[in-house]
């Protein structure tokens, strides 16, 4: 019973991984040391940009992240406490 868990799981860490590493191709090894991997975004991968910070209120803040789990410029909108 434990063995067909096992094997699913199994299984599902290693598509996630071979996903995660299916959106970067170029990964740089400068920084091998500190990190697992970084990924080189050039003009052929990963440089596209949202326009969405165009829509900010002047009480926001944009931000993009990259992720090991393959997060490539995710943008994210922060409220700004101008009061403090």
């Amino acid at each position: 019973m434990l063995v067909p868990c096992l094997l699913t799981t199994l299984a599902g860490l290693l598509l996630a991984t071979q996903e995660a590493l299916a959106t970067c191709s170029n990964w740089s090894t400068r920084y091998q040391t500190n990190l697992e991997g970084v990924c080189v975004c050039n003009a052929t991968q990963c440089d596209t940009v949202s326009n969405n910070y165009t829509s900010l209120t002047t009480d926001q803040v944009g931000v993009y992240t990259t992720s090991k789990a393959g997060d490539r410029f995710a943008y994210k909108v922060a409220n700004v406490d101008s009061t403090t």
